[in-house]
């Protein structure tokens, strides 16, 4: 968990780092492509959710790969609620780690 917990405040910095580039990247590209663009960063979160499946740590119930999936779904999500003004930014980021970490571990916390 803490591990998830680390990559998702690198995620989220990366993300703001270049948050005018996500945002016509969201708008302009479809799923596939915007797909295509995260599958280098795709390497690390998908071993991190082996690895927290192999100790135990995350559920096992659904795919990895939807897992992985909804990490980079979430971290886009609390971007958008956050420039629209629906999510505090000084909140955003505990919101987003609960809410992250209660999907990773399913019933197993």
């Amino acid at each position: 968990m803490e591990a998830l917990t680390r990559l998702i405040a690198a995620g989220w910095l990366e993300l703001d780092r270049h948050a005018a580039i996500a945002a016509a990247a969201g708008r302009s590209l479809s799923a596939e492509a915007m797909g295509r663009s995260h599958r280098a960063a795709h390497g690390p979160v998908a071993a991190l959710v082996e690895r927290g499946r192999a100790d135990g740590s995350f559920r096992a119930d659904v795919p990895a790969g939807w897992l992985v999936t909804s990490f980079f779904a979430l971290i886009h999500v609390r971007a958008g609620e956050v420039h629209a003004g629906r999510l505090a930014a000084g909140d955003a980021q505990r919101v987003l780690t609960v809410t992250m970490t209660d999907l990773f571990a399913g019933g197993q916390r």
